[in-house]
């Protein structure tokens, strides 16, 4: 016990069944914390024994998928990435809400859409992209190893 209430692990990540790993991460949507999401992809697929090379590309995978998320997103906005691991895939979630005045501008850039659609197609098995009411949420699935 502290000042602060009981003590707590650092990192505890939500369990929802057997082998199943939930975890979210919230931040600016500021492209110089995308390190940030790569480190925790990183941490996560390698722990689930995923081949390096493959820990490789679900990391730049990320990074694409969070500027996929936060295009023309004020950088007041915040996005949320949520990650789930079962023994089947990794699925990324990445959801970007606008910042509380709600200027921003979730019209997407046609040519940077097209290249970052490129990458993730030849980083994933699946992925998506799709505006919801002053949202964005963008996602990809990797299939586990065999």
């Amino acid at each position: 016990m502290n000042d602060f209430g009981p003590a707590r692990r650092s990192f505890e990540p939500n369990r929802t069944g057997p082998e199943v790993v939930h975890i979210e991460l919230r931040m600016p949507a500021e492209p110089a914390l995308w390190p940030i999401a790569r480190q925790l992809i990183n941490v996560i697929a390698a722990r689930a024994h995923f081949p390096s090379a493959t820990v490789d590309d679900l990391c730049i995978a990320v990074s694409e998928l969070c500027t996929m998320c936060a295009a023309d997103l004020d950088r007041r906005s915040t996005i949320a990435l949520s990650v789930d691991l079962n023994p089947e895939q990794i699925e990324v979630e990445c959801r970007a809400s606008t910042n509380p005045a709600g200027e921003a501008d979730l019209t997407p850039l046609p040519i940077a859409d097209q290249y970052l659609e490129r990458i993730l197609v030849e980083l994933v098995d699946e992925h998506g992209v799709e505006d919801l009411d002053g949202s964005r949420r963008a996602w990809m699935r990797r299939h586990a190893p065999v």
